[in-house]
């Protein structure tokens, strides 16, 4: 799709379905360049939000008007109603410099320097792995993400897709801490 989802879709909900998945990502666009968009994307039902960086190529379609979008808006706006500060399900997203003409490594380097646990898809996983970790090291051409003591390198052009601080990997993380797993 050779649009810009910023002026489309400005401040608005929708799903944004993706060519090699059955499923879709519900978000707004919270920035743009020339070959990514970055949203805050909703968890299932949503609990719960992240920030999703996403290769526009790989948008096949967008949707604004769907019984799902729906329901989703109503749980957001119950959601709105509570607060959960200093907990593990408080969302954190990041905030981005529009203008920076990078959009993935600016996401990278802003959760690696705020400790925010990442979800990477690359071009070489099938469609239900990632790497999970927080961002270890970072420069030009290579990411080193760090689970647990376990560390996995991959080149940056590789990624398809970057989910931050996703309320899921929040828990398995908090849980994993709390077992002595991660020290």
């Amino acid at each position: 799709m050779d649009i810009n989802f910023s002026e489309k879709y400005q401040n608005q909900f929708v799903e944004y379905h993706r060519d090699d998945r059955e499923s879709f990502a519900v978000g707004r666009i919270l920035a743009e360049d020339d070959e990514h968009i970055v949203m805050e994307q909703l968890n299932k039902w949503a609990m719960g939000s992240y920030i999703l960086l996403m290769r526009k190529e790989n948008i096949t379609s967008v949707v604004t008007n769907s019984r799902y979008l729906k329901k989703a808006m109503i749980l957001l706006q119950e959601r709105s109603k509570t607060t959960f500060e200093n907990s593990i399900f408080a969302d954190k997203l990041l905030e981005f410099n529009t203008q920076s003409g990078d959009l993935l490594r600016e996401i990278l380097q802003k959760s690696q320097e705020q400790k925010l646990v990442v979800s990477i898809d690359t071009i070489h996983l099938s469609n239900d792995d990632a790497f999970e970790g927080y961002v270890k090291y970072l420069d030009n051409d290579l990411i080193t993400l760090d689970y647990f003591g376990e560390e996995t390198t991959f080149e940056i052009d590789d990624i398809c897709e970057v989910r931050v601080n996703n309320m899921y990997d929040r828990m398995d993380l908090f849980v994993d801490e709390q077992l002595g797993i991660r020290t």
